[in-house]
Formats: structure tokens, sequence, C-alpha cells
């Protein structure tokens, strides 16, 4: 009872207490728009990936890989931490192929070579991001073809065309899109 009516008093008369408050409530403000600022890049690039790989619904005897979990994942995990890049790597690429019907096993592998590019992410900074983006981009692209290749037997033309394709695509993204993207957040 006594500890109500001195917090009466105190807002009543201290102006400590209410800058406190109006303090707690900038802070709160600052971390709220943080998350949800990663949030929204976050559903973006799944979104954005999904939306853009219908082309293989209606293509799909076209061997193209264009994505945009490589660049999403990267960026993210770069711009707000290791747990918003692995978000985009599994949910962009396993509601991509799921909403189009072409989950695989080779997605599984795909999935899990899209989780690394996002942990080397962590040890990238945002200054190398066009750079590493394409390297990574690169290196990805060729333990994936040697692993359709050699380990899965998928088909040599079919497996050398998505890593072209893929290569070329995120060429564009990382260096038109990519610098672009770091200025806005």
């Amino acid at each position: 009872m006594k500890n109500k009516q001195y917090f009466k008093q105190l807002r009543r008369y201290d102006p400590r207490f209410l800058i406190g408050i109006i303090l707690v409530g900038i802070i709160s403000l600052i971390f709220l728009f943080s998350f949800l600022k990663a949030f929204f890049v976050v559903v973006f690039f799944i979104g954005a990936n999904t939306i853009f790989r219908f082309y293989k619904r209606f293509l799909p005897a076209v061997p193209l890989e264009l994505e945009f979990i490589t660049f999403g994942s990267l960026f993210c995990a770069i711009e707000f931490g290791i747990s918003a890049g692995i978000a985009v790597a599994i949910l962009g690429s396993l509601l991509a192929d799921s909403a189009n019907g072409t989950i695989n096993a080779y997605n599984f592998v795909m999935t899990i070579g899209y989780i690394i590019v996002a942990l080397v992410g962590i040890f990238i900074s945002p200054e190398h991001f066009i750079q590493a983006g394409i390297t990574i981009t690169v290196i990805y692209n060729i333990i994936i073809w040697s692993v359709f290749n050699f380990l899965l037997h998928h088909d040599l033309f079919k497996n050398t065309s998505y890593s072209i394709t893929n290569v070329i695509f995120n060429y564009f993204l990382f260096t038109i899109i990519g610098s672009f993207a770091l200025s806005i957040v």
C-alpha cells in the first residue's frame, strides 16, 4: 500500500521518473524497429524468391537456376545476424520449391549449401559484401555441381546450365542490387 502511494507521489513531483519512462520507451522502440526491419527484409527475400521461382512451374524443362536465396541469406547474415541468414536459406528454399511443386532430394542438398552460405556470411564485413558474394556464389556452384554430377549422377548438361545461369544471375544481383541494398539498410 505504501509503495503505491510512493510511486504516485514520485510520478507527480520527480521528473526523473518521467525521464526514465521516456528513455525506456525510446530504447524499446529502437529495438522494435531493428527487429521489424530485419523481419521485413527476411520476409521480402523469402517472398521474392518464392514468387520469382514460379518460372519453374511454367518452364520445367528449361535448365535455369534463378534464385534470390544466395544473395538474401548472405545479405541477411551480414546485416542482421546468423539466424536471419539461416531463416532465408531454409525457408526461402523450401517454401519456393514446395509452392512450385518442385521439391525433391536435390532441394535438400541445395538448402544445406544455402545454410553454409549464411554461416560464411557472419565472417564478412559489409564493405566486402559484393566481392565476397560473387566469390561465394562461384564456390557454392562448383561444390553443388560436383555433388550433383559425381555423387547424385545428375544430367551433365542440365547441371552445367544450372550452375552457369546461377552464377550469372547472382553476379548481376550482387553487382547491381548489392550496393543499393546495403545503402538502404
